[in-house]
């Protein structure tokens, strides 16, 4: 998708653990090959290739993302709220959220130095 072939060969990415080790190398190499390209470009190159990937300015555009929707990353809680939900799933497995995150300090003291 961005030109960075030589990384399938690459000895240093042939296993899940090495490409977690080199992540950085990963990742300086994407944001190079992605810098000059305008956003919807790149983020056309990540759909063609089947990465699921979305074009996001603001925290609204995130929670009304297509991805997201689609993926239900974010649920409902009571009290009209949303919250993450999850970012990924396996298989034969169940998670799920009852409420809402208390504001800072009611569930537990907030840190030295915070404000609330």
């Amino acid at each position: 998708m961005f030109g960075l072939e030589d990384l399938l060969s690459d000895p240093r990415f042939a296993t899940s653990g090495e490409r977690l080790a080199n992540w950085p190398i990963v990742t300086e190499r994407l944001q190079r090959s992605a810098s000059g390209m305008l956003a919807d470009d790149a983020v056309a190159a990540c759909q063609a290739g089947r990465v699921s990937a979305g074009k996001v300015l603001s925290l609204a555009e995130l929670v009304d993302c297509e991805q997201w929707r689609a993926r239900q990353v974010l649920r409902p809680v009571p009290g009209g709220e949303v919250a993450l939900h999850r970012l990924f799933s396996i298989s034969g497995t169940t998670s799920g959220i009852s409420s809402a995150s208390p504001p800072l300090g009611v569930a537990t003291p907030a840190p030295a130095g915070s404000h609330r």
